[in-house]
């Protein structure tokens, strides 16, 4: 994301569509050769005007928001968003990520089958006889959740029946 100070295509300007200069040439080359490309945008076409307080004013896209094949996997939903100038002759530009959420664990079910493994037996036992500090309610709580993850381990170990 940022000022190139070149346009990456002919027809990003207001000035008409003419040939391919040799610093767009060079920029093509460079944004081709890293594999980038311009992510989802919203807001206005150009982000530059060339004389922002002139009616003759010249307007050209030569602030870039790119990126590779794995952000653009990664943040499908990420999108640029420019806005109108104000002080500057470039146009703010912001990129927006939306929060993706997170998997949730699934909840725990227990398997009854997985007490007549030996290991169980052996787990509990082990986990119940550790010290936790605490009132009687959170001891509980505590102990059922070390107790969890070692039970959970035990019934993918034997495939999962659920």
């Amino acid at each position: 994301m940022g000022d190139f100070n070149v346009s990456l295509h002919s027809d990003e300007s207001t000035a008409g569509t003419s040939s391919c200069t040799l610093a767009m040439q060079d920029f093509q080359e460079c944004v081709d050769s890293i594999c980038m490309s311009d992510i989802n945008r919203s807001g206005f076409q150009f982000t530059w005007n060339q004389w922002p307080r002139s009616s003759s004013s010249i307007l050209k896209k030569i602030d870039q928001v790119m990126g590779n094949d794995v952000f653009i996997d990664k943040f499908t939903n990420a999108y640029a968003v420019f806005y109108p100038y104000r002080i500057s002759d470039h146009f703010p530009t912001m990129i927006k990520i939306p929060v993706i959420n997170a998997r949730k664990p699934k909840p725990f079910k227990f398997g009854n089958y997985v007490i007549k493994n030996k290991e169980f037996h052996d787990t509990v036992s082990r986990e119940w006889a550790q010290d936790v500090a605490g009132h009687e309610m959170f001891k509980l709580v505590k102990r059922l959740r070390m107790i969890k993850r070692h039970i959970r381990t035990l019934m993918w170990s034997k495939g999962d029946m659920h």
